[in-house]
């Protein structure tokens, strides 16, 4: 999975919006980089500097538990989500990073420089 910033998607949209030339135009946005979730854990564990671990892909034991935390119709849409990518993967191609390079006018953000920075913040909060 191509993780995306979000922060991306707000300079993709304000380009959009505030320039010209992107009228009628459909823009990809990914992150620069396929992670599987044992990869985004040790991105984690490298920056932080402890062992995250990856929880698994088992669906209903990550619904059960996100029920916690999220309003229920909130859990229902993620696993939603969360069955797709597993089952079908979002991967950019090379034709979608140069679209949106075009939208974005620079690279994307990488996942690393995401936890980076907030891991920066947690320690400062």
């Amino acid at each position: 999975m191509n993780r995306v910033d979000v922060r991306d998607i707000a300079d993709a949209a304000g380009n959009a919006i505030l320039r010209d030339g992107y009228e009628g135009k459909e823009y990809p946005i990914y992150g620069p980089d396929s992670l599987t979730g044992n990869a985004t854990a040790d991105i984690y564990s490298h920056i932080i500097g402890e062992e995250i671990r990856y929880g698994g892909d088992n669906l209903d034991a990550w619904f059960e538990q996100s029920r916690n935390i999220l309003p229920d119709w909130m859990a229902k849409d993620f696993r939603i989500m969360y069955q797709y990518f597993q089952e079908r993967g979002i991967l950019a191609t090379e034709r979608d990073i140069e679209l949106q390079h075009e939208i974005l006018q620079r690279d994307p953000r990488s996942f690393e420089a995401f936890v980076i920075e907030t891991a920066a913040h947690w320690k400062h909060s």
